[in-house]
């Protein structure tokens, strides 16, 4: 079995997407090896079978927690996938290196017993490319795009090794060597990547003693070239805008505005929060009394999109209770709704939306295109769709 742990929800179920296309049978938990996955493992213990799954992807929220908190959650993560004897661990990273990277990558080195992390956050078949250890995307340096007015990690320069840097809270004796992959000395090694060929750089069949962590993009690198892993034949199956969908873009990004942009064109239902629900006191029953309105509205349609202002909201942890606030709000229009398909865009709205649901256990379905990735939420009727809100969504989707 491999095993892959994300420091958010879309990261998540983008590597999900990824196992999915090299026709691996995926489980999916949140904060945990999921039980099914410990279960099936003690059977095939016993029995002298194998596990019902070749992939667990497990899920958390580290990004938003400080780095004390991020370290022990992945330290105690390490320690439970340990015992189940993975053949494979991959720790999945932000692409543009948002959260506490090295931190986590820290513990990790510690619990795995390894001194040597070989970490590719690129993705170049995105644009996002790693030139003379400077990220940029689509030609232009980081902190000159979108990711510079990021709320919480804004990127205030290109360079590998000052993000790294000046994103590390807690103390390492592992020093960050960028450019030139000689992985048999320790450290964390970051090469340059252009291509996506360049992914392959530092890796061989089996990559011994070395911890990968990296973009989805890499993972993909990671399970041909150290597993011998091969992609599948994978059929489209199902577009979840063909049917009674809720959709809420938590994501604040030009690429997310411009998807809601063209739905308001098209004739799609999207309804805004209103401003009066963007202060920092609000009025819970007027909210409630808000979304019980929209009931109607998408009862007559059974499409909407729900989305958040672009007003800036500048109050303090604006962006935690606005995500709880948009959960609270689809959680009374599930309870009174048939909705078949639910997509949320943005990590963060997706996250509180599944700790407002109680939602830990999923099944990932299919990879509508990459990074976009429908799973099956167990015991219930309803199929998810994640989105990051800088990805793209496929060309084939009803959007």
């Amino acid at each position: 079995m491999i095993v892959l742990l994300a420091d958010d929800l879309t990261g998540a179920a983008e590597v999900a997407g990824v196992c999915l296309r090299f026709g691996l049978k995926t489980a999916f938990g949140i904060n945990e090896v999921p039980d099914v996955v410990t279960n099936t493992l003690s059977t095939a213990g016993r029995e002298g079978g194998m596990s019902a799954y070749d992939a667990c992807v497990v899920a958390t929220d580290s990004r938003s927690l400080d780095a004390d908190e991020a370290a022990r959650l992945h330290r105690n993560l390490a320690v439970a996938v340990k015992e189940l004897k993975p053949s494979f661990v991959f720790k999945k990273t932000d692409s543009v290196l948002r959260g506490h990277v090295i931190d986590e990558l820290m513990v990790l080195t510690e619990v795995f017993i390894t001194g040597k992390v070989l970490l590719q956050p690129a993705n170049p078949s995105l644009g996002r490319c790693i030139k003379s250890g400077r990220y940029e995307i689509n030609g232009r340096p980081l902190h000159e795009t979108s990711f510079a007015e990021d709320p919480d990690y804004p990127a205030s320069t290109d360079s590998i090794a000052q993000l790294l840097e000046e994103r590390r809270q807690l103390t390492t004796n592992l020093p960050v060597r960028i450019g030139a992959v000689t992985v048999e000395k320790p450290g964390i090694h970051v090469p340059d990547c252009t291509t996506v060929e360049a992914l392959k750089t530092g890796l061989v069949p089996g990559c011994p003693g070395c911890l990968l962590a990296g973009s989805a993009a890499f993972l993909s690198a990671c399970l041909e070239v150290c597993l011998g892993m091969h992609v599948q034949q994978v059929v489209f199956k199902q577009d979840p805008m063909k049917g009674r969908y809720l959709l809420v873009c938590g994501s604040r990004h030009t690429q997310s505005r411009a998807f809601v942009e063209t739905a308001k064109r098209k004739g799609t239902a999207v309804v805004e929060f209103p401003d009066d629900f963007l202060q920092e006191a609000i009025n819970t029953e007027a909210l409630a009394d808000w979304a019980d309105s929209l009931v109607e509205f998408w009862n007559r349609t059974g499409q909407m999109i729900i989305t958040l202002s672009e007003k800036p909201v500048t109050f303090s942890n604006s962006g935690g209770v606005l995500t709880r606030r948009v959960a609270a709000v689809l959680g009374r229009l599930l309870e009174q709704c048939r909705v078949d398909e639910l997509i949320l865009v943005g990590g963060a709205t997706a996250w509180a939306i599944l700790s407002y649901q109680h939602w830990h256990l999923m099944t990932p379905v299919e990879e509508l295109a990459p990074g976009v990735v429908r799973l099956h939420i167990d015991n219930s009727p309803l199929y998810l769709t994640l989105k990051p809100g800088s990805y793209l969504w496929p060309d084939d989707l009803d959007t």
